[in-house]
């Protein structure tokens, strides 16, 4: 099984599409934290921190990093009054705005140390997915039924959640609108709209009994998933023969290139 994905610069990392969301279930949060420090949209530097409040702030950033907004391009639009330009979110929030992402309320308010509620997450990421100008209520509605949230706690939002939201959102369709039909998801995840990627799942087996991590010969450094051939620049491939893997890999001129592999729970 192989999806088409997108590549932002010359990031490469991971993706599940929606065919395989049963497998996405299986992913630790670890293999999902590494998912998000590769693209770079977090900053959360290991699963001990994952148990730590997230704000308001701490989301929009990452949020901002997903879109590839710029942190530190100093806009001069202003529409919170409680945050200054020297503060992190201050582009980003302006970006967000001008994108329709965030609103801002007559208090003009961000409230960037609030810890941000499920509610509030989904909203925010419905939107990057496509879904605007509906009722609040149905964006948290949306999120459930399009399985965004699947993995967030009941108490207060934490940087797992976070993690866990943006990834499954990554490996979310996202939303296209038409008059007659209202919102529908189309055939692209929201990885596909922003990179460039492709994603194999299955055993991985050696081509022609070649060792998987000698870098000399022909065919040498070649390892098979599935129906796919991939090229091993990993020196710790062998490790995974016999493994039922995810896989994520860049085709470039016909040439599969392996970027990023774990053990998958499926089977």
């Amino acid at each position: 099984m192989k999806k088409k994905l997108a590549l932002i610069l010359t990031i490469v990392s991971m993706f599940i599409s929606m065919s395989a969301l049963a497998s996405y279930e299986n992913v630790s949060i670890n293999d999902k934290l590494q998912v998000l420090k590769t693209f770079e949209i977090t900053e959360i530097s290991d699963e001990s921190a994952l148990g730590e409040k997230n704000t308001r702030r701490d989301f929009f950033i990452m949020t901002g990093k997903l879109l590839g907004i710029n942190l530190y391009k100093m806009d001069e639009n202003r529409y919170y009054r409680d945050i200054t330009s020297d503060d992190r979110v201050w582009n980003v929030a302006n970006a967000l705005v001008e994108r329709g992402i965030l609103t801002v309320g007559e208090d003009r308010l961000l409230r960037p140390d609030d810890i941000i509620t499920a509610k509030e997450a989904s909203c925010v990421i419905m939107k990057v997915l496509g879904v605007r100008n509906i009722d609040y209520n149905m964006y948290f509605d949306m999120a459930v039924n399009c399985e965004v949230l699947d993995g967030i706690g009941v108490s207060e939002f934490t940087n797992k959640d976070a993690v866990t939201i943006i990834y499954n959102a990554l490996n979310t369709n996202t939303f296209n609108y038409s008059a007659s039909e209202g919102y529908k998801q189309g055939e692209k995840t929201l990885m596909e709209v922003l990179y460039d990627l492709y994603y194999v799942e299955g055993y991985v087996e050696s081509v022609n009994n070649t060792d998987v991590y000698d870098n000399s010969g022909n065919g040498i450094n070649t390892i098979k998933i599935g129906d796919t051939v991939l090229n091993c620049d990993l020196a710790d491939g062998y490790q995974y023969l016999g493994c039922y893997v995810s896989a994520f890999y860049t085709d470039i001129d016909d040439t599969y290139t392996l970027v990023n592999i774990f053990v998958n729970d499926k089977k």
